[in-house]
């Protein structure tokens, strides 16, 4: 029973608590809605008499305006009468009377207006007394709550529509959803600055470059300026000692990039990946390294090839080419003939373009493509036509007799006059014909440069050089023999060009001429005047020595084994001659002979004063590696294999020549670079079963 009675208690002293705070929020109510009821009604008094007021004004007014009225009807009948001066004072008075009641109108404007004024300050101090009473009532909550230790309930007050308390509630709220705008807006702004300067400040300190970077397709991303040089150095050396071919249909030439010095501007394609998010401001570079990381950026790396090697190669193949174009030419044989041949509408290379291929297979074999052959760019050209007069100003001459002085020593040989009829050749060239030869009047002086001895020519100027030929070879052995008779005992005059194929002419079946060996196509065949070119190698060498001006020479595609590499001199009629000048004071004579085996080649004239000693050293500075090619016969049984051409490297190499007088050097010079391709190794393999 008394466990009962004690939870009897708690009960009734739990109901208690929330009766007394009941009772105290409806005498708060009832107290601030009597005071409302009251403001209001007082209010609603003040209203009342400012009607009552307004409509005492109008009434004034309507009184006024009638007694005006009266006025002005018996001021009528005293204008009538002609009574002026009185209608004049009356007038005033009227006017006086209206100014008085818009004074007394204004006064009661401004007494509205103070009465409205003084209402509303009551309504706001009614406001604030009401916030405070809250303010207390909360507190005394509080004290309750503390004091009870129990948490009562909390009912949701409805809000009183005519309370003036809840107006501030609204303006609360948006002062602190402004705040949190603003705070949102510089946390917003904090992220971004940070997207955009971070990823700045992390590079800055690193020295390795950005994420998403490569150079030619090849990654570098995170690597070092070194180490990116090391893994691009390492391909690329690769790709520029690599060989190329170069074809033109069925044609086909081996050119090793290494011949053209083919290279790639490494370091600055590296240098610009490396600035990549660090040579702007810090924001750029910050949004540079994000474009980079997601979405990527490869740098274009730049390549070079030496132009004048490339056209040296160019030069050596264009005569080669199936269908390439033929200048015309002419050539005076034994000063007797004139033969002119017209040219041939052919192909050239597009020198331009063919470069752009080779630079674009380079960058295509760093990305990993595997690139082995470059299409010929060509175009089609017609040859330049005859010039007659050209011709005839070039070979047209006096005749002059020979003669010898000896103080001052001097040697003047003979001069045949020559001379042809240019409308007549003009004529003839009219017609289809390829060639057209034109017997030329040659007139004779009456001392001939024979009849001048021996004391015209006293003097071997260098040295004697030779090379060896095999006797073996009847049909070379005949060309060679043939060609050197043709060019033996040529004197020239100081400042007169000889030129090879000028004396030599079209090595052709009709002049004595047989098929030989010689190069087309990086192979061995048989054409006809196969051979001259060792006579005009050996000339070379003799003019070196002599130390006479050269004034066009061409080296072979492959290296000749009867001189040194960078000494010979090949020659291809119509397209590749040899020339040299006789740049000394006094005439000079080619004695040229080739018999059993041995080709010799000397220069006679009269030794100078400023004659130098000429030394020639030829420097291979690099090898190129001969490739293998394979062709399918019937000739041979299956499976048997049979070597159709031995291959042989090529190389590249300088000519220097040295100076020197009274065994003192005077100069040491480069005279040339040479480039040698590879000769290919031709196997043939047997279909036959």
């Amino acid at each position: 029973m008394s466990k009962k009675k004690g939870t009897g208690k708690k009960s009734t002293q739990t109901k208690k608590v929330p009766q007394k705070e009941s009772n105290k929020k409806e005498v708060v109510k009832e107290k601030s809605n009597n005071n409302v009821k009251e403001k209001t009604d007082e209010v609603k008094k003040k209203t009342v008499e400012k009607e009552k007021s307004s409509n005492k004004n109008t009434e004034i007014s309507k009184e006024k305006a009638k007694t005006t009225n009266n006025n002005k009807s018996g001021e009528k009948q005293k204008k009538e009468n002609g009574n002026k001066t009185k209608n004049n004072s009356q007038k005033e008075k009227v006017k006086k009377e209206i100014k008085v009641e818009e004074k007394e109108k204004k006064e009661k404007k401004q007494e509205v207006a103070l009465k409205e004024k003084k209402q509303k300050k009551e309504v706001v101090a009614l406001k604030e007394k009401k916030e405070k009473k809250q303010e207390v009532v909360i507190k005394d909550k509080k004290e309750e709550k503390n004091n009870l230790q129990v948490k009562p309930e909390k009912k949701e007050e409805k809000p009183n529509p005519s309370s003036f308390v809840m107006e501030n509630k609204p303006k609360k709220k948006k002062r602190t959803l402004l705040k949190i705008f603003i705070i949102f807006l510089i946390l917003v702004l904090l992220c971004i600055i940070g997207i955009f300067t971070i990823p700045s400040l992390i590079v800055s300190n690193k020295n390795q470059i950005i994420s998403g970077i490569s150079i030619n397709g090849n990654m570098v991303e995170g690597l070092t300026v070194e180490e990116a040089k090391e893994k691009l150095n390492t391909t690329s050396n690769e790709i520029t000692n690599s060989n190329l071919k170069l074809i033109m249909g069925e044609y086909e030439s081996d050119v090793n990039l290494s011949q053209i010095s083919a290279k790639y501007d490494i370091d600055k394609a590296i240098d610009e990946a490396y600035k990549e998010g660090r040579n702007e401001n810090i924001i750029q570079n910050s949004y540079n390294i994000l474009m980079a990381k997601y979405k990527g950026k490869n740098i274009e790396i730049g390549t070079s090839i030496n132009s004048e090697e490339l056209n040296n190669i160019f030069n050596n193949i264009s005569q080669e080419l199936p269908g390439h174009v033929v200048q015309w030419s002419y050539s005076v044989e034994k000063e007797r003939t004139l033969i002119i041949t017209k040219g041939k509408r052919g192909v050239v290379i597009d020198e331009e373009e063919t470069a752009k291929r080779i630079q674009e297979a380079l960058i295509n074999m760093l990305k990993g493509d595997k690139v082995e052959t470059i299409e010929l760019a060509t175009i089609e050209k017609d040859p330049d036509p005859v010039d007659v007069d050209k011709i005839h100003n070039e070979i047209f001459r006096e005749p002059k007799d020979a003669y010898v002085t000896q103080n001052p020593f001097g040697v003047y040989v003979h001069v045949d006059g020559i001379d042809f009829n240019v409308d007549e050749v003009k004529n003839l060239l009219q017609s289809n014909d390829e060639e057209y030869k034109i017997d030329l009047t040659i007139t004779h002086p009456k001392v001939m440069t024979k009849d001048l001895g021996q004391e015209a020519f006293p003097d071997i100027l260098g040295k004697t050089y030779k090379t060896t030929y095999s006797a073996g070879d009847v049909n070379r052995n005949t060309n060679i023999e043939l060609a050197a008779k043709n060019v033996n005992g040529t004197i020239l005059m100081p400042g007169e060009t000889f030129s090879y194929n000028g004396i030599l002419g079209d090595t052709t079946a009709d002049k004595g001429y047989k098929p030989g060996g010689a190069y087309l196509n990086g192979e061995v065949v048989q054409s006809y005047g196969g051979g001259i070119c060792q006579v005009s190698s050996t000339i070379y060498n003799a003019v070196l020595y002599a130390n006479l001006q050269v004034d066009e020479r061409y080296n072979h595609s492959f290296l000749s084994g009867y001189v040194p590499a960078g000494l010979d001199a090949t020659v291809s009629y119509g397209s590749k001659d040899f020339k040299f000048t006789n740049n000394r004071k006094f005439p000079i004579k080619l004695v040229c002979t080739a018999k059993n085996g041995v080709i010799s080649a000397t220069i006679y004239g009269v030794k100078q004063e400023d004659d130098c000693d000429v030394e020639l050293e030829s420097v291979i500075t690099s090898y190129i590696a001969p490739t293998v090619k394979y062709e399918s016969t019937n000739t041979l049984k299956k499976g048997v294999e049979q070597v159709k051409q031995s291959g042989s490297s090529g190389c590249k190499c300088t000519v220097y020549i040295t100076l020197s007088r009274n065994g003192k050097q005077i100069s040491r010079e480069v005279l040339h670079h040479d480039v040698y391709s590879a000769k290919q190794k031709i196997i043939l393999r047997g279909t036959k079963k």
